[in-house]
């Protein structure tokens, strides 16, 4: 279960008839690995719902103490309110932090913050307290943030896709800012790496028993694309 039931509701309705976009997960990817990417994909913290913001700010009220042992920063709203070109509404406080000291490869066009609950290993420290607890690892986590890079897009009159961006498609990308699923660590297309949907097995899987479908298994049986079909371009490496 998760700490979110209204969110998770939401997803389930959303996910019980959803299409899958199956080409987009033969993408190759690489899992990545904090000790070089440092939570590039945290950078900016993350858009929550109602749901999450309320249980976020109630856990750390609850909490506080237990946190700032990890988080001698922590600042006082852990949840604030933020605004984008694309996205508005409440969303994790961030802290001032170096991340193109710290991560390897980290896009010149992202800002030198990250998100406020991310340790000085970089590690979440949400969901270290679920696995402090014996629950899953992603019970206090919000969705987005495991669900990275895999979205949901909701159409109007027709059922939500399940999908992976590429290069060409993220759906950030502006100009002057390149985009943001596919210039993170975990996001970004990798010749040598893994069909998406073994590097992203465990995040379809949860996907799908929240949705009661079995979307590995949907994606398995599919043929492999020609390559052609998954050539993306406009991306950077």
């Amino acid at each position: 279960m998760s700490a979110y039931p209204e969110t998770r509701a939401y997803l389930a309705e959303l996910l019980c008839d959803a299409e899958v976009d199956h080409t987009s997960f033969s993408r190759p990817l690489r899992r990545c690995e904090l000790s070089r990417c440092r939570g590039t994909c945290c950078h900016d913290g993350v858009f929550l719902n109602p749901d999450e913001a309320t249980a976020i700010r109630s856990l750390v009220e609850t909490e506080r103490a237990t946190f700032e042992a990890l988080l001698p920063d922590l600042p006082d709203k852990v949840v604030v309110y933020g605004k984008t070109d694309s996205f508005s509404g409440p969303k994790t406080a961030t802290v001032p932090y170096p991340m193109a000291d710290k991560a390897e490869n980290y896009p010149a066009h992202f800002p030198q913050h990250r998100c406020a609950f991310l340790d000085a290993e970089s590690r979440c420290t949400l969901q270290m307290r679920s696995m402090s607890k014996g629950l899953h690892p992603w019970h206090d986590k919000p969705f987005t943030c495991w669900m990275h890079p895999i979205s949901i897009i909701q159409r109007q009159g027709q059922p939500a896709l399940l999908t992976l961006h590429n290069e060409a498609t993220d759906p950030q990308q502006r100009k002057g800012y390149p985009g943001f699923h596919c210039h993170t660590h975990c996001g970004k297309t990798e010749p040598t790496g893994d069909p998406a949907h073994l590097v992203l097995s465990e995040e379809l899987a949860e996907l799908g028993r929240i949705g009661g479908r079995d979307f590995v298994g949907e994606i398995k049986d599919q043929p492999a694309p020609p390559p052609d079909r998954i050539k993306v371009t406009g991306g950077t490496r």
